[in-house]
Formats: C-alpha cells, structure tokens, sequence
C-alpha cells in the first residue's frame, strides 16, 4: 500500500480511503490510486484484513439440514431462499450458504463459517448445529422451528434476533386450533379483508395464529443449553393443518396424510394413527398432529388415518408412494399432502389408476405454488419469500414489524370435496 501511495504522490491513508471509504477522496484522487495499484500489480486490500478492521463479513449464512442441492432442487427451500437474498441485495451483503450433510463435521462447519449472522432452515428438534449456532453469539434466526416449548420471555420487538418468547399455544396439543375454532378463526379474519367461507363449505382461510394482536408479549424461541434464545419465524402449522384437515378429509372413509420424514434418518414408513411415535421434525409433527385434530374433530377413530413417510419431498416420490397404496387392499379415498409437490405426484398416480378426483380419491397440498393453481390443487397458501425475508431481516437486526407467526390461507379448488 506504502508503494502505491508514493507512486500515486498521495499519502497511505488516502490509498486506504479509496479502497475502504472512496466517499472520502475526490474522483481523480482515486483514479490515480487505482492507476498506480494496477501498474505495480496491487490488488487491494485483502478482504478477509478489511472484515476483521469493520469488525463484520458482510455476509449472512443460511444453514441448511440438508445437502447442498436441496437449496436448488426443492421449490419451497427456493422460494425461502428469494425471500433472503431479497433482503441481501438491499442492504449490500453477501449470502453463505452453509449445508449440513448429518456428519460430525457439521458443527464446525458452522462456527467456522464467516458470516455475521445465521438464518437456520427447519432442522430436527435434536440437530446438534441448532447449539453450534447458539454457541457463536452471532445474530441468528430459525425458520418454522424447533421451538421450545417451555420458553416464556417477554420479546423486545417483533422479530427480534436477541430476544423472544414461545407462546404456549403454538406448543400445546391442548390449544391447537381445532377446525371449528380455526373456522371461528376465519370468520374473525375476514373482518380484516380476508375472504370468508361461502355457503356451507369452506371456500378460503386466512389467519396468523398467534399474531402480535393477540400475543404482543411473547414470541416463539428455541432455548439452547446455555439459555440463549434464537427467535423462531414460520406459520402456525398445527392450526393451519387442523383448517385443511376439515377441508381435505370431507366425506372421507379412509384418508391419508403424505408427510415428511419423522426424523434424520428420513425412513420410508407407512403407519396407522395409533403407530406414530415420536417426530423429531417440528413441521412433520406439526401438521401431522393438525391433521389428527381434524380427523378427531369429526368423531373419528385415531388408528383410521394413516401416515405414509416420504424420505424426500419430492414430486416422484409422492406419485410413487401413492401409486402403490392405490394398487393395495386398502386405498386410500382422500390425500392429504404437506406439500404441493407430493400432492401434485399424488394426483398423477390417481389418474394413472384411472381413478377421478375428487370422486374416488381428493387430493389436497400445501404451499399454493405456481403449478398448484394450474392443476386446480385445494391447497395451503403461505408465503415463504415473506418469511424469508423476515428470517434474514430480524438476523441483521433491521427494523421490522412483522408478527413472527405469518398467514396462512386455505384455497379450494377442484380436487377436494365441499365440506359440509
């Protein structure tokens, strides 16, 4: 830096303005700092010596449960990952991914990561990178959970990266949503311009529950052993799927839900009601015990609604899976899928049966991707750019005021019965 300063005929700091401050010295002063760097070869100051003198990276790490891949293969980790890199483009930082592939090497691989701040994917509740994140200090964020279900904290703002609190009605099976309160839910939100049901059947739900009208104390946290508390962003998913369980199990003998894996060691699994033990994967389990609430709600028998466990999300997979319990002694006449890509994989292998829905079987997502609407799939909406870029927003400590449970809709279209 002193050789290109003496060649320049200006003074080191000024070569160092140009480089890290170029507000600070005239234009023609930093175009002959730059004319003399590139005659003696000077690349610049070196970034990793820029970061340690600002004190930060300039880069925000997602860290995702899976392999790296996921994040270009998946739609619903791509369409959260837009809503980050939104936010990252804004405000000039850099976006890390960091992946985590169920080796030892996982959390190191975490607190090595330059970054200044961690959104964390939806991992399991035992996922040892949730405490390598809490270890840093860092700023840090978790999508959709693990939240803890003890945690009780009174939140210094919405979306806050320090502080937060588990509301207990996102943790209790006792204060899920059952579907008529989720109806009752809805008939409140269509005050607020959300569309109420028509007639008799359940036409659309919109709802964060709990909001921060409802709970402005308390947020959901993950608590980790040293009693640090990581904010949890996502949606309310045993009360959304209690509200798409009234929808999707309509007139239904022998429904189905097609999940997601239980646990991290993702087995392909079939299993009644009263079979299900522990699931490790807050969304699986969520939705799953949604489901089961609506199903109860209607009188029914725990052992009459299945679980088939996808290993993947992934449109083949819930085609495959669904084909074959088409093909068996006990098909099922409704399908319930956590997400569009099963659903949409679902309503391939039913025509492929030459079977018609919703007629023989009705076919319901989650999600309300682009292809959901073409394919006239009854679905889930929930906006996961929104909650992505709230993820990265409460990382990087911006202002925001949006409530840490966002809204859900359900939107029905021709592959499910009215419900009645």
């Amino acid at each position: 830096m002193s050789q290109v300063a003496r060649a320049a005929g200006v003074s080191t700091m000024t070569v160092s303005y140009a480089y890290s401050q170029p507000e600070r010295v005239s234009p023609e002063t930093a175009a002959k700092v730059r004319a003399a760097a590139q005659e003696l070869g000077y690349p610049g100051p070196h970034p990793a010596a820029r970061s340690l003198r600002r004190g930060r990276v300039g880069s925000l790490g997602v860290v995702l449960g899976e392999r790296l891949s996921y994040a270009f293969e998946d739609p619903q980790a791509a369409r959260f990952l837009a809503g980050v890199s939104d936010v990252c483009a804004a405000e000039g930082v850099g976006l890390t991914l960091v992946p985590i592939s169920g080796s030892p090497s996982d959390a190191r691989r975490v607190t090595e990561a330059a970054v200044d701040g961690f959104v964390v994917w939806t991992t399991s509740d035992d996922d040892p990178v949730l405490e390598a994140v809490a270890e840093t200090g860092l700023p840090a964020v978790i999508h959709a959970g693990p939240a803890s279900p003890a945690a009780a904290a009174t939140s210094s703002g919405a979306g806050s990266p320090s502080r937060a609190a588990f509301p207990a009605s996102a943790a209790s099976p006792a204060s899920a949503a059952s579907p008529a309160s989720a109806a009752s839910s809805t008939r409140a939100a269509s005050s607020a311009g959300a569309a109420p049901p028509a007639g008799a059947a359940l036409r659309s739900f919109s709802a964060a529950l709990p909001s921060s009208s409802s709970s402005p104390s308390s947020r959901p946290v993950f608590v980790s052993r040293s009693g640090r508390e990581i904010p949890v962003i996502g949606i309310d998913d045993r009360a959304a799927a209690a509200a798409m369980g009234a929808v999707a199990f309509a007139g239904a003998r022998r429904p189905l839900v097609l999940g997601f894996p239980l646990d991290r060691a993702r087995e392909r699994l079939l299993l009644d009601g009263d079979q299900v033990g522990e699931v490790r994967f807050p969304v699986t389990r969520h939705r799953w015990e949604g489901f089961l609430d609506a199903w109860r709600a209607g009188g029914h028998a725990e052992d009459r609604l299945r679980l088939a466990v996808c290993p993947v999300n992934h449109l083949t997979e819930g085609e495959r899976f669904t084909a074959e319990l088409l093909d068996g002694t006990d098909p099922p006449d409704a399908i319930a899928a956590m997400s569009d890509e099963l659903a949409l994989g679902a309503l391939r292998a039913v025509a492929g049966a030459g079977l018609r829905t919703p007629g023989d079987v009705a076919v319901t997502g989650w999600d309300d991707s682009g292809t959901a609407a073409t394919d006239g799939l009854t679905t889930l909406a929930q906006s996961l750019r929104e909650q992505g870029a709230h993820c990265a927003r409460a990382a990087l400590g911006l202002p925001t005021t949006a409530s840490a449970m966002h809204e859900w809709r359900v939107v029905i279209r021709g592959t499910s019965r009215q419900a009645r």
